[in-house]
Parts: C-alpha cells; sequence; structure tokens
C-alpha cells in the first residue's frame, strides 16, 4: 500500500491455501505484524478470512548479520501454528533491509541481493511446511520500500537468487513478484526482458491506491489502447503481458482495498480522497463479483483487517475494522466475497484482437475506369476507434464510425494499371487490422458498366423532317474511348403497330447522327440506337410525330 509508513510496514509472515471454489478469488486480510493479540485473532475468525498475508522485516528477524532473532521469529511462529490449526493459510512479504547490509542504514535501502537470498533460505527453512508462500519485497516499483524504486533489471537480480534459495528450503513453497504498485503491466514485461521467467510462481499485485475512489467496475484505457494501469481491471492487462511470455502462471492480489475518508485528494484536491463508509463496502463486493470472472487470480487479500493506525496517513480508514475495533460495512461484503457471483460485465476486457473488416466494394474482380467507389464496415466487440480509406498508401478519407463509403475523384488522375486500395481499422484498443485489394485502373469500356443517354432534335415543317440524335456518355470523359456506331430510322403508326417505314442511316457513335426525309399524313416516331460497346451501355431513344 502506497500510503504505509516504513514503520508500520515493518513485520509479518503468512500461508496461502489456494480457492476451493473454481473462478473464485479466496478473500484474505492483510496483518503489519504476526501479533494476534488486542482482538485480531478474534477479527481474523469473525472476518471469516481463508488467508493472511503479513509483513515481515529483515530487518527485525535479523538484527544481526547471521543471528535471526528468536523473540521477533517467535512471534512468527505463533502465528504461523495457530492459523495453520485453523485452516488459515500464511503468506509473508520479506521487505525492509537490515541496517548492517547497507552503507546508507536506511530500512529502504536496496537489498544486498546475496544477503537477502541467504535469509530467504534460512526463513523457508525454519518455516518448511507451515507457511505457503512468500513475496520478494514490497512494491519494488515505488520508492516507499525501496528507495529510487528498482529498476526491473535490479529487482530481477534480487528476486532470482530468492527464488532458488527458498525452492532449495521449502520446494512446496511458492514464491511471487513482490506486489506493485497498480497493474504495471510495463514493468511485468521489462522484468521479463531481464531475465526472471522460470524464477517466480505468481506476480504480486495492489490496487489499493491512494485516493482511489472509483468503482471497480468502471475502467478506462490508456493512450496505447491497453487497460489503464490504475483501473481495478487492469490485471487483466498483466495477465496478457505474462500470456505473451507464454507464462499462465497465476496473479495474486496482495492488496486490496479502498480507504473511508471524507478529507480531499492531498495530490488533487479536486479529487475525493478516498471513499464512504458505505461505498467501501458496495466496491468490496463488486471487487470480488469481478475477479470471480478471471479464475487466474488465485486470491485477493483485503488492506486491511484493522486500521494500521488511527490516523489516515498512517494506513487508517482501509481497515474491515477501524483502529479501535469496531467494524465497517465492509466486513459483512467481506464475510460473503467467497461467494461472490461473477460478473461478466465488469470493467474492460483486453483487447487483444484487431476488428473485422467487411467490403462491399470495389472488389478488385474488374477494373475502375473512372471514380473510385467504395463501401466498408467493421466491426470489433471493444468498437471501432477509426476507420478510414488508403490508396496507394495516401489515405483519402476517415470517419469515426464503423463503415464508410463514397466515391474519390482523383482515381481518374491515376495511371493505368494496377493500385492498391486499402482499408484501415483501428480498434478502441489500438489494434490495427487491414483489408487490401488490388484495383486495375483501365480505360473506359473495360472497366465498370458507362451510362449512356441518347439527345434527340426533331427540326422543319410541312411534309418535311430532320431527325437527329446525339450519345451522351457519364461520365463525359468516357466518350473519347467509345466505340460502335449510332443508328437512327423512322417507324411509322400502323394500327397498334409501328412498322419501318425506309432505311436506317448510322454513323460512328462518337459522331451526330442525322437522317432527312418527306413524309404522307400520319403518325411516325423517329428511333436512335445505340447497341452497346464494351461496358458503355446500350441505349435507345424515340420522339413521336405527326404529319398532317
Amino acid at each position: 500500500m502506497r500510503r504505509l509508513t516504513a514503520a508500520l510496514a515493518a513485520c509479518a509472515l503468512a500461508a496461502v491455501a489456494l480457492p476451493a471454489i473454481a473462478g473464485a478469488a479466496q478473500p484474505g486480510v492483510v496483518l503489519p505484524n504476526p501479533s494476534l493479540g488486542d482482538g485480531t485473532l478474534e477479527r481474523i475468525q469473525t472476518s471469516g478470512a481463508k488467508h493472511v498475508r503479513v509483513f515481515a522485516s529483515w530487518r527485525m528477524l535479523e538484527p544481526q548479520r547471521g543471528q535471526l532473532s528468536s523473540h521477533i521469529l517467535a512471534g512468527y511462529d505463533e502465528l504461523a501454528d495457530r492459523m495453520r490449526a485453523m485452516g488459515i493459510g500464511v503468506y509473508f512479504v520479506v521487505t525492509q533491509t537490515p541496517a548492517w547490509a547497507t552503507t546508507s542504514g536506511a530500512h529502504n535501502a536496496p537489498p544486498p541481493p546475496g544477503l537477502y537470498a541467504d535469509f530467504m533460505r534460512r526463513l523457508a527453512a525454519h518455516f518448511r511446511g507451515r507457511v505457503r508462500g512468500y513475496e520478494v519485497w514490497n512494491e519494488p516499483n515505488d520508492v516507499i520500500f525501496w528507495a529510487g524504486s528498482a529498476t526491473p533489471a535490479a529487482y530481477s537480480a534480487l528476486l532470482r537468487p530468492a527464488y532458488a534459495a527458498v525452492k532449495a528450503a521449502d520446494p512446496s513453497a511458492r514464491v511471487g513478484i513482490g506486489g506493485l504498485i497498480g497493474n504495471d503491466y510495463d514493468y511485468v514485461g521489462k522484468l521479463y526482458d531481464a531475465g526472471v521467467k522460470g524464477s517466480f510462481d505468481f506476480v504480486g499485485i495492489h490496487t489499493d491506491g491512494a485516493c482511489a475512489f472509483t468503482d471497480p467496475r468502471h475502467a478506462a484505457r490508456d493512450v496505447d489502447g491497453r487497460i489503464s494501469r490504475w483501473s481495478f481491471t487492469g490485471y487483466r492487462e498483466v495477465r496478457a503481458t505474462m500470456l505473451a511470455h507464454g507464462d499462465p502462471k497465476p496473479i495474486w492480489m496482495t492488496e486490496i482495498g479502498w480507504q473511508v475518508t471524507g478529507r480531499r485528494c492531498p495530490v488533487n484536491p479536486k479529487d475525493p480522497g478516498g471513499v464512504s463508509a458505505a461505498d467501501q463496502a458496495a466496491f468490496l463486493s463488486r471487487a470480488y463479483s469481478c475477479l470471480a470472472v478471471d479464475d487466474y487470480v488465485e486470491l485477493a487479500s483485503w488492506f486491511s483487517l484493522t486500521d494500521f493506525g488511527a490516523h489516515e496517513d498512517e494506513g487508517g480508514g482501509y481497515g474491515l475494522y477501524g483502529f479501535g475495533g469496531v467494524p465497517r460495512p465492509s466486513l459483512s461484503a467481506f464475510q460473503r466475497a467467497g461467494g461472490a457471483a461473477p460478473d461478466p460485465g465488469c470493467g474492460l476486457r483486453v483487447d487483444g484482437g484487431a476488428a473485422g473488416i467487411d467490403v462491399a466494394y470495389p472488389t478488385g474482380a474488374t477494373g475502375v475506369s473512372g471514380d473510385l467507389r467504395y463501401k466498408a464496415s467493421a466491426s470489433d466487440d471493444q468498437g471501432i476507434r477509426t476507420l478510414a480509406i488508403l490508396v496507394d498508401g495516401r489515405q483519402i478519407k476517415v470517419t469515426a464510425k464503423q463503415a464508410i463509403s463514397g466515391t474519390w475523384t482523383g482515381w481518374r488522375k491515376l495511371s493505368f494499371g494496377p493500385h492498391t486500395v486499402t482499408f484501415k481499422a483501428l480498434d478502441h484498443g489500438r489494434n490495427v487490422s487491414e483489408r487490401t485489394i488490388t484495383v486495375n485502373r483501365v480505360p473506359y469500356g473495360d472497366g465498370e458498366p458507362v451510362r449512356t443517354r441518347i439527345g434527340l432534335g426533331l427540326y422543319g415543317s410541312g411534309k418535311a423532317r430532320i431527325a437527329a440524335g446525339r450519345l451522351y456518355t457519364r461520365p463525359g470523359e468516357a466518350k473519347r474511348f467509345l466505340r460502335g456506331r449510332l443508328q437512327i430510322s423512322f417507324e411509322r403508326k400502323a394500327g397498334r403497330r409501328w412498322r419501318p417505314y425506309g432505311g436506317a442511316v448510322s454513323r460512328k457513335a462518337t459522331m451526330a447522327v442525322q437522317r432527312r426525309r418527306k413524309f404522307k399524313p400520319g403518325t411516325y416516331r423517329m428511333v436512335v440506337r445505340f447497341a452497346g460497346y464494351k461496358s458503355f451501355k446500350p441505349a435507345v431513344a424515340r420522339r413521336t410525330f405527326r404529319i398532317r
């Protein structure tokens, strides 16, 4: 916990029994030291905790090099034995550097890996079979317990020999990465880069950050699209990082909690410093329901059983009990936590899959001559951030909607031949998916259908008439690629039928066609036809007239 002072973070040890119900994170509590007096034992029993996490101070347990303090050790012995008799697991978080092991003498001085490993070996041998696990240091990714905070390389150098030492002394004990402040998936990734794989059995994380006041069901994404490490369900990103390194080990949420306080956040006075007692109880229930969805979170240790201090800056306000032993509403909620029903709608899911893209057109099956018509849609469980279309790598349109459609006139300016048309989707997880189609730009007539239209003209008076027709294309620029003939003829109405009246005249389709003739009294019509050419559509136009 970020606000725990060094003095209060001193002693600890404890064991962990795995959850009895698949999918349910085993509920436990955090103790500042092994003391079971002042009602602590009774409160553990009343809470129904299935495990206890206890701070174990290397500094206090080994005040002189090579000599374990029998007086301090006796307190941990009593705790381990009493909990074991009650069927409650115990695990220790081993932290605080002895004065003799560092030149500065500070309790949060970076621990010498060799000396720490030697201590862990002796500690594990002493508690062999009585303690289920050990956290190697507490919150190494922050400055309170590790001056300056540990670089991934420095922490890796501590973890690897400590793991080997514990396993040599007690092979059944589980060893984990000391609880990281926030769901620090980036730090976990860098630990893998530093070579920690194979040197831990679980990853410890802490979600009881200072000034936390957000409902655990709510979450936000960082700018890179991943779930924010400060969102409760950010632990899913930690898991995703582990899986990306081929390491499906469990997560232990070694501190979970919300502080009951009415003051404002010291860092940002605009925000609350915590929550009400009622919200603490509600958030506890919701948090365990969230965890019940993800069975890789084996346990969740509530910080804390009882307030560590009477003041908020001394670890007060987090407990199921106040510093004076008065229970909060969260106690009743905790007693039911082991049977929490999974809440599948809790938080955000890790978005590692890119969006699917469906393209209606272009298909690439035929060439495109004029404007490029396009239509596509994208779908993703987490939603679409943007959908864009690119031609030869150049973005021509982007939308924040899941569908995109329109025409692009710039296609007309491209050279004949193949070009790439790419649809690019970006989901809210910042995953990118693309669908690329090769489309040929071809001359008009060799590509998409070209619409044609015939314009008619009829001139003259009396019995003489001049009929004329001209073919138009859409777009107009397609006409220069036109081939074929434009034919004009006359027909006379005979009853209900139209019969040819004289022969037909034709000219090139790119030119106007006309015919002159004299008529007897009757009803006639002029007919102009274009039979079509390649992808130029056929057309026909008629106009009726009377001769008196």
